[in-house]
């Protein structure tokens, strides 16, 4: 199930199996486990072209919070450069 699908307002890149593509934003997935809490989240680049890119990232449901702990820091120390 399609969460969210981000757009990048800058350019960035993936590795995908035939090589380096720029990347326009990402689809945020959630495939639910059986259990409550269980379940995986699926991040897949979308291309240039807008279509999504032959490469993704499973992260488990279970550590989603510390992912996104992470991602505040390297946002507020990003901030603190500028």
């Amino acid at each position: 199930m399609t969460i969210d699908d981000i757009y990048f307002n800058q350019e960035a890149h993936f590795l995908g199996r035939n090589g380096q593509f720029k990347a326009s934003g990402v689809n945020v997935d959630l495939q639910p486990g059986v259990k409550c809490g269980e379940g995986v989240i699926t991040l897949t680049p979308f291309t240039s072209k807008g279509i999504l890119g032959r490469c993704s990232i499973e992260i488990p449901v279970e550590i989603a919070g510390e992912l996104a702990s992470a991602l505040r820091k390297a946002v507020k120390e990003t901030n603190r450069k500028e």
